[in-house]
């Protein structure tokens, strides 16, 4: 019976219920208030609404379970056997014949396609629609023929999911294999390749991350570390490939377009002063082709002279530079690379102080009053007699130069007068040799001196200049504490011990960005401003633009608006900063692998600075660098002199491993 009601249902008697929401047979074994109860094919029983049940078939006879259990799993046999030749494209094509709008009752289409209703014909019916999702759609008790068209689609539809799983397999395949990447596969699968080559630059960052997250969990690759790794293993990227370059989203070259844009920039006239007639030099490292400061002296007046690159006057705010120096924010120094924040051909010919050339410059002029110095700051126009290296300054220190180094010494006691606070340190490199990475340590020659506090005293007078002037500019501020500094035991105003300096500066604090005038502690300046690196830093181009249009008349950002502006670009300079941090300590991890293959018992020099309860904070005494490993605190002081064991390292973690001994005396 089709549609039984209530009251006809009978017990012992085969029933199929659930008409859209999965057909299923049962027996009735009991009549109930609120429906009926059933039992199923895996011997279990529960209660249903009596209007779900849609069909009843003969009464068994019997009460015995067994004879309902051997009832139940003979027609699920003869349904399925029915279902194998059911064909539901052929009772589509009936219903298409009979052109109704409204649809039809499920009855109706047991009349189109069978001669009979029996139990075995109804389930094989519901079963066939509640599993079809091509050929009808259900409204309400109504069954509507989908169009031909819609069928196309689904098939289609249908066609690019199993391509799609098809290729997912593949995809799981392709990343849990350890083998070297084949050429058919990279052809075959190169959009697949494209999206792994973004996930190893930015993965859970990256665009595609969500999409591929589940293969790359079960292939084990569930950092960005592990996928590197594996991908440059199998050839993906050759060892030494500048992730971190990529993953700071540092553009690695200029369109030929904007090149030649920039290139035909010519700047207005400004109204400069004329001192092309001073000796001018610039001194600076061997390989260095951006040169952005130069320095005079004029002997009738003793007057000295700092000049830096008058970038802002090239730009001259054109947008679309602007734009693209937002977009590397400062030039990047790299063990195996250098990246300009402008074309190199720009930031070494038109804007770097090239000798016999004649050069656009923001200049500070001072000079020495008391105890003090006095200082101006104008544009002018200079002409570079000679370019030269550290070296070349300091070997003809006494028969040309003297007098820089003379007023470099000048300049560092009246800092040190104010309260500066000193590391004296030597700097250290990794660099790329022929066959392996070697260590370079950079001894600080007096000449490299001059060159800093020069720098320093510019930046000074800068902001000394802004702030006198009102004009406002992003400022270096360090507050601290004199008194606090001047009674800590360990307090020097020269340094030579970095454990010293690492524990004093505590009392000092960070450096920060800020709007607001205020001192330098440890440089002991009553302001400071990044100002002297136009060409390698945007900070500094963006001050001396504030700086250019107050001479010129122009309308500058105010304080509230360049607040803004910077706060903005903050993220993006630490962020472009950080690609150098991390590409130095990849390096450097990778020289400690290096020299660990080489000697299994490698140990270098260390100092511990801290112990906490998660691990050990310690120095790298040979390379500079710092690191926390993760060991028992209990046998380390701080201070205490240590022997580093290196055990192991992670390239792409950029991360070492290993134990401390401490030196015994």
């Amino acid at each position: 019976m089709l549609f039984p009601s209530s009251t006809s249902l009978q017990t012992n008697s085969i029933i199929a219920y659930n008409l859209t929401k999965g057909p299923a047979l049962g027996v009735l074994c009991e009549m109930q208030k609120k429906g009926v109860r059933v039992y199923i094919k895996n011997r279990k029983e529960f209660a249903i609404k009596a209007n779900t049940v849609f069909f009843q078939g003969k009464s068994l006879g019997s009460t015995d379970k067994e004879v309902w259990q051997n009832a139940l799993e003979d027609l699920e046999l003869q349904v399925s056997e029915c279902n194998e030749s059911f064909e539901l494209e052929l009772l589509h094509e009936l219903i298409l014949s009979e052109e109704s709008s409204t649809g039809f009752e499920f009855e109706e289409l047991l009349d189109l396609y069978f001669d009979q209703k029996t139990l075995v014909e109804v389930m094989t019916l519901a079963r066939a629609l509640d599993a079809d999702k091509c050929y009808f759609k259900r409204k309400k008790d109504h069954y509507i023929a989908n169009s031909q068209e819609d069928i196309s689609n689904y098939f289609e539809q249908l066609e690019i999911l199993e391509k799609k799983k098809k290729e997912a397999e593949k995809i799981a395949e392709i990343l849990s294999c350890k083998e070297p990447f084949n050429t058919d596969e990279q052809d075959e699968f190169s959009e697949f390749f494209s999206h792994l080559k973004d996930l190893a630059y930015f993965f859970d960052q990256s665009d595609f991350y969500s999409k591929y997250r589940s293969a790359l969990v079960d292939a084990g690759l569930c950092t960005a570390s592990t996928l590197r790794a594996s991908l440059v293993s199998r050839g993906l990227f050759e060892e030494g490939f500048p992730f971190e370059v990529h993953e700071g989203r540092y553009p690695l070259n200029f369109s030929d377009d904007f090149v030649s844009y920039i290139d035909s920039i010519q700047s207005s006239e400004i109204e400069e002063k004329d001192l092309k007639s001073l000796p001018t030099i610039t001194v600076d490292g061997v390989s260095t082709l951006d040169r952005d400061d130069a320095i005079s002296y004029d002997r009738d007046t003793e007057h000295f002279f700092i000049h830096i690159a008058n970038v802002a006057h090239f730009v001259d705010g054109d947008e679309r530079i602007e734009k693209e120096l937002r977009r590397r924010m400062t030039s990047l120094y790299l063990t195996d690379m250098y990246l300009s924040m402008f074309p190199e051909e720009v930031a070494h010919t038109k804007l770097s102080l090239t000798e016999n050339q004649e050069h656009s410059v923001m200049t500070v002029e001072f000079w020495k009053e008391g105890n003090d110095f006095k200082s101006t700051v104008y544009p002018s126009k200079i002409l570079v007699d000679k370019n030269l290296t550290y070296t070349e300054f300091e070997e003809d220190k006494q028969s040309k130069y003297i007098k820089y180094f003379d007023m470099h010494h000048q300049l560092y006691q009246w800092r040190l007068s104010n309260g500066a606070v000193n590391l004296v340190r030597d700097d250290v490199d990794i660099v790329l040799g022929e066959d392996e990475l070697e260590l370079k340590k950079r001894g600080m020659q007096e000449s490299n001196d001059v060159i800093a506090e020069f720098s320093i005293f510019a930046n000074f007078s800068f902001a000394n200049f802004c702030n006198k002037n009102e004009i406002p500019i992003v400022y270096r501020t360090q507050k601290g504490d004199r008194d606090a500094v001047e009674q800590n035991p360990l307090y020097e105003q020269e340094i030579h011990d970095f454990f010293q300096y690492y524990k004093l500066k505590r009392a000092w604090g960070k450096v920060r960005s800020d709007i607001v005038c205020d001192k330098h502690f440890s440089l002991g300046v009553p302001c400071y401003a990044q100002m002297t690196s136009p060409i390698r830093r945007y900070g500094d181009y963006l001050n001396q633009k504030q700086m250019l249009n107050f001479f010129r008349k122009k309308d500058f950002l105010s304080s509230d608006d360049l607040e803004a502006e910077w706060m903005k670009l903050q993220l993006l300079q630490y962020e472009k900063s950080g690609i150098q941090n991390k590409r130095n300590q990849y390096y450097f991890v990778k020289y400690l692998k290096q020299e660990m293959d080489k000697d299994k018992d490698f140990k270098t020099a260390g100092t511990v600075l801290d112990a906490f309860d998660d691990g050990v904070i310690f120095r790298f005494d040979d390379f500079s660098q710092i690191t926390k490993w993760s060991i028992p605190k209990d046998d380390f002081k701080s201070g205490q002199k240590v022997h580093v064991k290196i055990r192991g390292v992670d390239l792409y973690e950029r991360t070492s491993f290993g134990d401390l001994e401490l030196v015994t005396e």
